[in-house]
């Protein structure tokens, strides 16, 4: 069916401002040039307060995984980056820019545009292997967002996935606790949302109240107009 698309709330203006003074945070050492980019980052904050950055490269020909994983540490003011692990196989199609991190159950999703959304655990197991596949079809052109909303239950609630079009965004919304009998089961919910944002770039979840955002907003990177669109998760819900 169709439905009127969600306009956003309020706009901003996406600004080109860089800030320099971090501590060790070399990334890659063994790749040069090029290769030696980041395509993307989420953070992990586990149950003892530690903290984590996954970085996907931009290219694994190596075998060792997509995702490396750092651990972050203070350092007299400035972090510095310890790596800890690689992990996410990939079919080398394209690159790895779209991952989001669920904090509760420790595991990381990314989208290989050729396999679907991917689940890992992030810092379990000895030899990373993949916890879920799934979303492999089903895009008008493909997921390029990821954001997890929850609910009130530790735990619970919806995997977002914004399909990019060129006038407007579909999100596709799956259970994030799985099924009772397998956690790792993430089916399509039936519900799915048509935003006015053209050629998402990415998507966030703020999920606390805010003035004039009672329930917290969700936002995407409008990369037509070079804006960032809030919208009420009040009006989406």
């Amino acid at each position: 069916g169709t439905s009127t698309p969600f306009a956003p709330a309020s706009t901003a203006m996406v600004s080109n401002d860089t800030h320099e003074g971090t501590g060790n945070t070399i990334l890659f050492e063994s790749e040069k040039g090029d290769d030696a980019g980041a395509m993307g980052v989420a953070l992990h904050r586990n149950a003892e307060g530690r903290v984590f950055a996954i970085v996907p490269r931009k290219r694994n020909d190596d075998g060792n995984g997509i995702l490396f994983v750092y651990e972050l540490l203070a350092n007299g003011g400035r972090v510095d980056t310890r790596f800890v692990r690689h992990t996410g196989s990939f079919s080398q199609r394209n690159v790895v820019r779209t991952l989001v991190v669920d904090d509760h159950h420790g595991t990381v999703f990314f989208v290989d545009r050729a396999a679907g959304i991917q689940k890992y655990s992030i810092l379990d197991g000895e030899a990373p292997t993949p916890l879920a596949s799934f979303a492999r079809e089903g895009w008008q052109q493909f997921c390029n967002g990821l954001a997890i909303w929850p609910e009130k239950e530790p735990g619970e609630g919806m995997i977002l996935a914004a399909d990019r079009q060129r006038d407007f965004t579909t999100l596709f919304a799956f259970r994030r606790e799985g099924e009772m009998i397998n956690p790792h089961s993430h089916g399509a919910l039936p519900q799915k949302l048509t935003l006015t944002t053209r050629r998402v770039g990415g998507i966030a979840i703020h999920p606390q109240p805010m003035p004039g955002f009672p329930e917290g907003i969700l936002v995407a990177s409008n990369q037509h107009l070079n804006t960032f669109d809030f919208y009420s998760w009040r009006d989406l819900r």
